[in-house]
């Protein structure tokens, strides 16, 4: 269980220090093999804007009609990959907390977010802020959005 909780706060900490310090960069400016592991990854998928966040190398893009982001690190590796779900699809507890904590707000967006360990986490974009669940929907943390 311990392991297991370190591995969601360390998930926690590399996401949040990647919405800290992301720039948008053009397409020549990514290194070669971030695109062939891109490319490797979701041959059918075209990257429709990239980020660097400190070393790593996010891209955005749409695969079968779904908004997707990966992230990977300046070797190549996947780190993270974040997909947009319907928000109905948050775990149940995470949105009776939304209901509870945030009643006159509303979910903008959700997503499920798998790092390179296969830790999965949900988040729910609400007014600005990501709040941040467990794959069990307990609440997490709260960060401020991009």
């Amino acid at each position: 269980m311990k392991k297991m909780k370190k591995l969601i706060l360390m998930s926690i900490a590399i996401f949040t220090m990647n919405q800290t310090f992301a720039q948008k960069i053009k397409y020549a400016r990514v290194p070669a093999v971030i695109k062939k592991a891109f490319v490797a990854l979701y041959p059918t998928a075209k990257a429709s804007e990239w980020e660097l966040e400190d070393e790593n190398y996010e891209t955005k893009f749409t695969l079968n009609d779904v908004e997707q982001s990966a992230l990977f690190d300046k070797t190549g590796k996947l780190v993270e990959t974040e997909v947009e779900i319907m928000i109905g699809e948050l775990p149940k507890q995470a949105a009776e907390y939304l209901a509870k904590k945030q009643p006159n707000e509303k979910i903008k967006k959700a997503s499920k977010i798998t790092d390179a360990n296969g830790v999965v986490t949900f988040e729910a974009e609400v007014n600005g802020k990501d709040i941040l669940f467990g794959v069990d929907g307990k609440f997490i943390k709260i960060i401020k959005s991009k």
